[in-house]
């Protein structure tokens, strides 16, 4: 597990409390910067998804088939989430055709598409995780997975967000490159692809405590192949 640097006044959480706190400014505050340049680098790669079937897991606010959406993807969307305060934002945007409110949930289906963005940091087990997104996938299915670049982590950066007159930590889980590959490989899933994300001279001006960030790994997608 991630622990933050010692002088950092934060408030520690865990994935249910934290995302409480957030759910109510989540879609205010966050912006495509992590994990955008990566979707759109997937989708080059994709079939067209329209009228497709997606697993969202750790759909949140619904904000990932928004992004879809917006992006000319109208899918077919099932959601997933532990936190019902973001799902029950997620739920006010009639996009699902199911939300549940598990971490693991038995599905009776199988997705073109398993969706999962922002999500893996806050998982300690990457080799379930992927036999579970394996299971609910079609065969020549898709998994697109964006987690936290390591190197985020590494130089002390976590899931950190003010709430109020305060900033939480979230509980996170520091996973490498090559635990992603090998938690993928032990399902034998097919790896087609990783992208990377890069920290914007805007977004580092926010974090000068950590020196200049501008051009380090932020985020790093997994293209994967049933």
């Amino acid at each position: 597990m991630f622990q933050p640097p010692e002088e950092l006044d934060l408030d520690h959480q865990s994935v249910e409390s934290g995302y409480a706190l957030w759910s109510r400014t989540y879609d205010e505050m966050l912006t495509d910067t992590v994990d955008g340049d990566i979707l759109r680098a997937f989708l080059k790669e994709l079939p067209d998804l329209n009228g497709k079937s997606v697993l969202d897991f750790g759909c949140g606010t619904g904000r990932n088939i928004q992004w879809l959406q917006e992006h000319g993807a109208h899918v077919n969307a099932v959601g997933v989430d532990i936190s019902k305060d973001m799902l029950s934002h997620a739920r006010q945007k009639n996009i699902y055709e199911q939300l549940f409110e598990e971490s693991l949930p038995e599905l009776n289906q199988e997705f073109d598409l398993v969706l999962s963005v922002l999500t893996a940091c806050h998982v300690e087990d990457l080799t379930e995780l992927y036999a579970y997104f394996w299971k609910h996938l079609k065969a020549g299915g898709h998994i697109v997975l964006v987690d936290m670049h390591p190197h985020m982590f590494h130089v002390g950066k976590g899931t950190y967000v003010p709430v109020e007159d305060r900033k939480i930590y979230i509980q996170n889980y520091v996973h490498e490159i090559n635990a992603h590959i090998k938690a993928g490989n032990a399902c034998a899933c097919n790896l087609l692809s990783i992208e990377e994300s890069f920290v914007p001279a805007e977004w580092a001006s926010k974090s000068t405590n950590y020196g200049d960030l501008t051009g380090h790994p932020l985020g790093v997608g997994y293209l994967w192949q049933k």
